[in-house]
């Protein structure tokens, strides 16, 4: 297992815990096929407008990110699932300003400076760089997660 979907697993998994206080049972089905509980996820990708603080990924690349995230989910029970996957171009000052680890500027423009589609139970954002941190979870339902090619899926 790679050290990318280590990282993603541990900060899924403090999301998980503080969810269980507040489960919203229209939101959360149970997968009585699997006996899995299916939590809705959306995936977005960043991009700056100039293109240099760009996330490496694909669509294709998240999806297999997420087929191994429950693969190893699916022994606790659970099952994320993709509700919407795309790329949000981000203005360059607040995408820089993620990639130095200021989170603020980047929290406060979201649906402001730029538009965030079909926002799930969880969305994870993935940008190039957010700081020094390999992922970080705001709040119950926000998701930061480095993207780097250098980590293999």
């Amino acid at each position: 297992m790679s050290l990318r979907t280590i990282s993603i697993l541990i900060v899924l998994l403090s999301i998980l815990v503080p969810l269980g206080h507040m489960v919203d049972t229209q939101t959360i089905a149970k997968d009585t096929r699997l006996d899995l509980v299916s939590l809705p996820i959306s995936v977005y990708i960043l991009d700056d407008q100039r293109g240099i603080l760009s996330s490496p990924s694909s669509n294709e690349r998240m999806i297999v990110i997420f087929e191994k995230a429950n693969e190893v989910w699916a022994q606790a029970g659970i099952k994320f699932e993709i509700k919407y996957i795309g790329r949000i171009v981000v203005p360059s000052g607040i995408i820089r300003e993620l990639a130095n680890g200021n989170h603020d500027p980047f929290l406060n423009g979201r649906n402001l400076d730029f538009q965030v589609p079909s926002p799930s139970l969880f969305n994870a954002y993935y940008a190039k760089s957010i700081g020094f941190l390999n992922g970080m979870t705001i709040g119950s339902d926000l998701i930061l997660v480095t993207d780097s090619r250098d980590v293999q899926t």
